[in-house]
């Protein structure tokens, strides 16, 4: 044999090995590998060396041995968010100059070694998000100095101390916020002059960092949402010349300098929502030249005079919404050329002429204007209306350690006030908590946050003053039980979220005083039963979600419940379930079960149900779907599997679900799908996910095994969205064949049909590499009890003569020549593969 035939048959086989290396709990298609929310503990063995994109994210990795990852040096990008890594030490990742992504987001890393990125040298965009670092990584960010993008949100980092980012001077976008930033050195990030785009919001700024951006003059985009900004001065932003795009929204500002933008021509959107201007900062926008969008919602604007936007004619929208505005003038925008879009909604406008006139002004010139259903009305109602409104009452102080938004829930009309109720947010504000509920509450508080503190008592006078309160959220804080006392104070609550607090108990009469309520959390809690007595006192109750560690479900749980609509429990671990559990639960739409210790689908407990709309069950231990599982819900319109040990699924398990829309089966041990079981609910199905199963061919499953049906009714208006090669065709028209069927061994017609496999359309190359195999199989002189069942080879392989099967090739020379025709097809194939990435999607009927 030849060199060059030596060489063309050690390609071949290259090929073969690349198209069928990949672990078990993987998916793999042309040097990509998904891993994603595998259950993983390790990296997983029989990863191909020259992949170049791993997703690990979602497992349960919580150690990376130092250079693990050096087998596989081609890796261009590699997702490890989601994890439970707590440290990256030292040549984690070895010499791999390739690399250009890594993400490391979502875990518990509170430490990187100094050498932790040594080898990265082409790294361009690492993320760091929702770990606990302390403090910037200064050291380790010596080894990665080509870094374009960094995020580092959502981490504890106090302080920028100098020379921060010195070492990465070619920053140009960089991610901080939710960070509880106290103080940043004017020298911290002075040396990224290429960054474009800056985001602090959220980060406990107490003013601007003036002299920190002082030297960062390519800047485009600068977040500051979310601090505690109270004063905009001379020059806060005069060094940001070709500054597009602020945030200031969500702080408390009072004033801004007229000199704050004194180089703000290049600006173009600034966002002041959610602070306590009491008017248009005109003089501060005159620099800004090219200026087209204004967010000024949600402050204590009470007037917007005529033509004071008249020398911004660049402005295309503004948003004035959530303020104090009584009347809005033609006039207004009247000199702005290119104005498309303003929002007035949420203000206590006065319904007369004057609204009239601007709403048919503008509907002339094209202008939408978005306002409150009672904003527009027809011209005699709205005159009349204007006559009878009430005035707007005077309004109270915020507490310190609040934000109010103020804003009415209704408008002039014939018998309606124009009132105006406030919501209250009071979360945590950094490292400081609250103890207990503010004082000195607005008495139209119609919605209350509290949530993030660490509040362990409610009392009844806290809430004496808000009588109107109907939304009540307690989240995330040390309650050990409900607030019974406080609960007298607002009789009219409708909303009470009570999760994440270690509530052990609820007395029988915790609701008593509150008849209307109408949804209630209380998720990941400490209770071990369901609190049956206390929950059949509000009559209204329609919402319930309960999870901590409740271990039974008894007959009379849900008696004098029939009101519920939406009921999830996920999160618990059942041990048992009584068969009539489910039985005065008449109008239950939606029933989640996830990640309750579930082994099989309760089935006769699910018969009590018939209105059914919405079931999870996954995240649960269950192995089989049987025959008639959910033949009592035939309403059911969505279905989640994923997440389960389900190995086997019935012909007819899916029977009687006419009306199934959404069917989610990912990450299960699936070896196959039943054309029975997809066909008994092809008339509404519209999203079939069998993605990450266990099957034994699954390398040669397409990427995400997803078919998107159309909604229309019956079965003649299902089409197939995928794969590629069947878009667009009626399910009725398509043969078995095409859907990768064979005819089950085992039958007794030998009719019966179930799923194979679906070659990718990505990569259609398994009947080649099949008869590859089997060429190769006779040039290495391997034995018939050594080849695959033929049953299991593809068309490619059928076609082949009988001699061929059962006797070895005895001359080389055909079988080479056999791999230079095959050869010659598979790169007709990548030709094919070329044209079909560059094809643009179909749109949906």
């Amino acid at each position: 044999m030849s060199r060059a035939s030596l060489l063309f048959l050690l390609s071949l086989v290259t090929i073969l090995s690349l198209a069928h290396a990949c672990p078990d709990a993987c998916y793999c298609v042309v040097r990509h590998v998904w891993c994603h929310e595998a259950r993983l503990t390790e990296l997983p063995a029989g990863i191909e060396q020259t992949v170049h994109y791993l997703d690990l994210g979602g497992n349960d990795i919580s150690r990376l041995p130092p250079m693990s990852l050096v087998p596989y040096p081609n890796l261009r990008s590699v997702i490890l968010g989601k994890n439970r890594l707590l440290y990256i030490p030292d040549y984690t990742f070895g010499n791999m100059t390739f690399m250009e992504t890594l993400h490391l987001d979502n875990n518990n890393i509170t430490k990187v070694a100094e050498n932790g990125f040594k080898g990265l040298g082409g790294l361009r965009t690492l993320g760091l998000s929702g770990n606990r670092l302390t403090e910037v990584p200064s050291v380790a960010l010596r080894q990665i100095r080509n870094l374009r993008h960094l995020d580092l949100s959502n981490n504890n980092i106090h302080n920028l101390v100098q020379h921060s980012f010195a070492d990465v001077p070619y920053l140009e976008s960089l991610n901080l916020s939710s960070n509880c930033i106290e103080k940043i050195d004017k020298e911290s990030i002075c040396s990224l002059r290429r960054m474009k785009h800056l985001d602090l919001s959220n980060a406990c700024l107490y003013q601007v960092p003036r002299q920190a951006l002082v030297r960062l003059d390519q800047l485009q985009t600068l977040n500051l949402a979310g601090n505690n900004l109270k004063r905009i001065s001379v020059f806060a932003f005069g060094a940001q010349i070709y500054l597009k795009s602020l945030d200031l929204s969500m702080n408390k500002i009072t004033y801004v300098s007229p000199d704050a933008f004194i180089n703000g021509c290049s600006l173009q959107k600034l966002s002041l929502q959610g602070n306590s201007l009491s008017a248009v900062p005109t003089k501060a926008f005159k620099p800004m030249k090219n200026l087209e969008n204004v967010q000024l919602g949600h402050n204590r604007i009470r007037r917007v005079a005529p033509g004071e936007l008249d020398d911004f004619p660049t402005v295309k929208v503004l948003g004035l919404d959530g303020n104090q505005i009584r009347s809005v003038s033609s006039r207004l925008l009247t000199r702005l050329p290119k104005f498309q879009a303003l929002d007035i909604s949420d203000n206590p406008l006065s319904c007369d002429c004057n609204l009239d006139t601007f709403l048919r002004w503008a509907d002339r010139k094209l202008i939408s204007v978005t306002h409150s259903e009672a904003g527009w009305r027809p011209y005699r109602e709205t005159c009349d209306a204007a006559a009878t409104a009430a005035p707007v009452p005077e309004q109270e102080p915020c507490p310190a350690q609040c934000r109010c938004l103020r804003g009415p829930f209704s408008f002039c009309g014939p018998s309606d006030s124009a009132a105006q109720y406030v919501s209250v947010t009071c979360g945590r504000q950094g490292p400081w908590e609250l103890a207990s509920v503010p004082t000195r509450l607005p008495t139209r508080t119609r919605n209350l946050y509290l949530d993030g503190n660490k509040i362990a008592v409610v009392r009844e006078e806290q809430l004496l003053g808000v009588p109107e309160l109907e939304a009540l959220s307690l989240q995330d804080n040390q309650l050990t039980e409900v607030p019974v006392d406080a609960l007298r104070a607002v009789p009219d609550l409708k909303y009470l979220l009570l999760a994440n607090n270690p509530i052990s108990d609820v007395p029988a009469f915790a609701f008593a005083w509150v008849p209307g309520l109408t949804a209630l959390n209380l998720a990941n809690t400490s209770l071990t039963a369901v609190p049956s007595k206390a929950l059949r006192l509000p009559r209204n109750l329609t919402t319930l979600q309960i999870s901590g560690h409740i271990k039974r479900l008894t007959a009379v749980t849900f008696v004098g419940m029939s009101s519920l609509e939406n009921l999830v429990m996920d999160h618990n671990c059942f041990k048992s379930i009584d068969d009539v559990t489910f039985e005065p639960l008449v109008r239950l739409v939606r029933l989640g079960l996830s990640n309750a210790c579930l082994r099989d689908i309760p089935v006769l407990q699910l018969e009590r149900l018939p209105e059914l709309l919405y079931l999870d069950l996954s995240k649960n231990t269950i192995s089989d779907v049987s025959d008639g599982a959910f033949i009592g819900n035939q309403r059911l319109r969505e279905l989640n599997l994923a997440n389960n040990e389900i190995s086997r699924v019935s012909p007819s398990a899916f029977v009687g679900l006419a009306e199934l829309q959404k069917l989610d089966m990912r990450h299960n041990r699936l070896p196959s799908v039943h054309i029975d079981a997809l066909l008994a609910m092809a008339g509404n199905l519209e999203v079939l996910d069998y993605s990450f199963n266990r099957a034994r061919d699954l390398r040669r499953w397409m990427d995400s095994k997803q078919i998107d049906l159309s909604p229309l009714r019956g079965f003649q208006g299902t089409w197939c969205a995928a794969p590629e090669r069947l878009y667009g065709r009626s399910l009725k028209s398509v043969f078995p064949a095409e859907l990768c069927l064979e005819k089950q061994s085992g039958s007794p017609q030998g009719k019966r049909t179930r799923y194979q496999t679906e070659p990718r359309p990505i990569f259609p190359t398994s009947g080649i590499q099949d008869e590859i195999s089997t060429l190769l199989d006779q040039v290495l002189g391997r034995g018939k009890d050594d080849e695959p069942d033929q049953s299991e080879v593809s068309t490619s392989v059928d076609s082949q003569s009988e001699d061929n099967k059962r006797t070895p090739q005895s001359s080389v020379d055909k079988v080479l020549s056999r791999l230079s025709i095959l050869s010659s097809r598979m790169s007709k194939i990548d030709d094919l593969l070329a044209r079909l990435r560059k094809k643009p999607q179909r749109s949906r009927r």
